[in-house]
């Protein structure tokens, strides 16, 4: 999303508040975070990825710290079970978008000469956990937050007008949502 005219057609320019090179900016940083975040979904038991779509994350971020030549870079304290992504602003366009574009150029191709040995070599390198790696997924695990929960609102008539009830995003929440809608 570095593109200027699809960016002025989102309304962002680099004399709008929000500039199109910090919307750039920030989705490398979400890249970064999400390949992250992916990690969660890796099993170490067996060496398997959980869900294709955080994998492709990874595999994306992998790509960016080996072949981006410094646009992203992951600052990871053990001791304090924190990580931090740093995207470098002026590697971007030079280095960070060229490493993702030959990578999804080289999957395409894999893909339209069916070659899937050669893809899911590269595929598998591409996504593998190892070493360093593993350390940066257990600080991803000790820092998980709890899973979303998702409560439903009630309305309600009360002396003829519509009333909304919301409820505590708690599991007490959405047992008395339930309840209250007599199910």
């Amino acid at each position: 999303m570095d593109d200027k005219e699809l960016m002025v057609l989102f309304g962002f320019t680099e004399i709008t508040e929000i500039k199109a090179s910090d919307v750039t900016y920030n989705l490398y940083q979400q890249l970064g975070v999400d390949g992250l975040r992916g990690l969660a979904n890796f099993n170490v038991d067996s060496m398997k990825w959980g869900q294709s779509h955080s994998r492709a994350h990874f595999a994306m971020l992998k790509c960016l710290l080996t072949e981006g030549g410094g646009c992203i870079v992951i600052h990871h304290d053990a001791a304090s079970q924190t990580l931090r992504v740093k995207v470098d602003k002026s590697k971007i366009i030079s280095h960070g978008k060229p490493a993702l574009g030959q990578m999804l150029l080289r999957l395409h191709v894999y893909r339209c000469i069916a070659d899937v040995q050669a893809c899911r070599e590269y595929y598998e390198d591409l996504s593998s956990v190892d070493r360093e790696y593993l350390s940066w997924r257990e600080t991803v695990l000790a820092n998980k937050p709890p899973a979303m929960l998702n409560v439903q609102a009630n309305t309600f008539l009360k002396d003829g007008e519509v009333v909304l009830k919301q409820y505590a995003a708690s599991v007490q929440g959405i047992i008395e949502s339930w309840v209250d809608r007599n199910v």
